[in-house]
């Protein structure tokens, strides 16, 4: 997918989002979670592992919970 559609995109989830309604993005890329998210959670194996708050934790730490 082209940037330009994913900024359409995320710019719908943000509005979605500001009016309340809750969205599950499936995402790969940490850093675009990270950016696009009020809330990521971890799974392994089907088991929820992990919650981060972007606001309060950092990339670094959520890859190495990935990646670990």
């Amino acid at each position: 997918m082209d940037i330009a559609n994913k900024a359409g995109i995320y710019h719908i989830i943000s509005d979605l989002a500001a009016h309340g309604i809750a969205v599950l993005m499936i995402c790969d890329e940490i850093e675009e979670a990270w950016y696009q998210s009020h809330r990521i959670l971890v799974m392994k194996q089907g088991e929820l592992t992990h919650s981060f708050l972007p606001d309060s934790s950092t990339q670094q730490q959520i890859a190495e919970v990935v990646n670990g």
